[in-house]
């Protein structure tokens, strides 16, 4: 994709449509969401979140356009899961972290928004102040896309 400059909200709407219309995906999670605040209700989940985080420009001008610009955005994906132990909720979270990444790495390019995913990790959470379990964890997936911009 080559244009003036890189629209990250038109990347993320392309990552919950991606997301949430995958077939390992689709009528699994609560809701796949973006710009919302992130779920902090245990009953909404299985859900994931997609929010933007960063947005870098670096100048490409050695054998290209003196305008060519490399653009890397980081895309941060909350998935959460809720059981009745935290065993279960482990299990559950690592399903539903399984899926989204199948849905992602079905298309590296966010369904035509980017040239492509250059890298993703995963970190994980937990929030103790529900119960004396850790029945309610989530993890964040940080995706990393790399396009060019400008003439």
């Amino acid at each position: 994709m080559t244009s003036a400059l890189l629209n990250p909200a038109a990347v993320t709407a392309a990552l919950v449509r991606q997301i949430g219309e995958h077939a390992e995906v689709h009528g699994y999670f609560k809701a796949v969401e973006r710009g919302e605040y992130t779920n902090r209700d245990p009953a909404r989940t299985p859900w994931c979140g997609v929010y933007k985080t960063n947005l870098d420009y670096v100048p490409r001008v050695l054998g290209h356009h003196p305008r060519t610009w490399e653009a890397t955005l980081t895309v941060k994906l909350v998935v959460q899961a809720h059981e009745a132990t935290g065993e279960e909720t482990e299990d559950a979270l690592e399903d539903a972290i399984k899926r989204v990444l199948t849905a992602v790495l079905s298309d590296l390019t966010a369904l035509g928004e980017v040239e492509m995913l250059k890298s993703m990790a995963v970190e994980y959470s937990y929030d103790e102040t529900q119960s004396e379990t850790l029945d309610f964890q989530w993890a964040f997936v940080t995706l990393n896309f790399e396009t060019r911009t400008g003439a």
